[in-house]
């Protein structure tokens, strides 16, 4: 007759689901909203409230675009050790020129 195992025959216990308190969820809500509220600035295009960061993105997008265009004829590109990471740093540092000129106070 087999032996049993002891890893058998122990009881399973079963594991407690807790739900976090609703203080608890209040709490980090009024302290994660203050946060947000300098997530969203919008302005009027044409009668509709048109959020800034999306022409931000999309003028980023557009210098880095040139700036590839431009090392390229230049022969440049070639040159560029990591190019994503170049380009990445293209479009970063102009989507942030784009906001600080146009849309800081």
């Amino acid at each position: 007759m087999p032996r049993k195992s002891i890893l058998f025959s122990v009881p399973r216990m079963q594991m407690k689901t807790s739900r976090p308190r609703p203080w608890t969820r209040l709490a980090l809500m009024m302290v994660l909203i203050p946060l947000l509220t300098g997530c969203d600035p919008i302005f009027d295009v044409g009668g509709a409230f048109f959020p800034a960061w999306i022409i931000c993105l999309f003028a980023g997008g557009l210098a880095t675009l040139v700036i590839r265009e431009i090392l390229n004829w230049l022969e440049l590109d070639e040159r560029l050790l990591w190019r994503p990471l170049s380009y990445l740093g293209c479009f970063l540092a102009t989507s942030t020129w784009t906001w600080l000129y146009f849309f800081s106070t």
